[in-house]
């Protein structure tokens, strides 16, 4: 991830950790690269070898509805209906294969082995979609 991808990122998280969600859009809104935190399932995956992007699964990715394919992905615990804890930040670099994630229901976070997906299970979660690129 370049520089400027994590500099955008990091902004986007400081702003919802510091509750400053005011004038948040929609991503992919012209003139703001912040997406609005919103409330998703989020379930984990440890197969495959190559993601729907063409570059092979490894931590740090995750399958998500397909116009989101090449976005950014800031994952919040669920505390209480609004964002919580910071979890983590994904690459969007897959599509899935259940519908829940190709319909945008869903996340499906890549990690290294089945334990570590047993151990994480199906969580809510909240997802704020970065255009992480520019």
């Amino acid at each position: 991830m370049g520089l400027k991808k994590v500099l955008t990122v990091l902004a986007a998280a400081a702003a919802v950790t510091a509750g400053s969600r005011q004038g948040l859009q929609a991503a992919g809104d012209a003139g703001n690269p912040y997406g609005e935190p919103f409330r998703l399932e989020c379930t984990a995956y440890y197969e495959g070898e190559v993601t729907a992007s063409g570059q092979e699964v490894r931590t740090g990715i995750c399958a998500g509805k397909r116009e989101w394919l090449g976005l950014t992905c800031i994952v919040y615990a669920d505390d209480g209906g609004k964002p919580g804890d910071y979890i983590g930040i994904y690459e969007i670099l897959d599509t899935g294969g259940a519908s829940r994630i190709r319909e945008g229901k869903c996340i499906d976070i890549y990690m290294d082995g089945r334990d570590a997906c047993l151990e994480w299970g199906i969580r809510d979660v909240w997802v704020q979609i970065v255009d992480a690129d520019g």
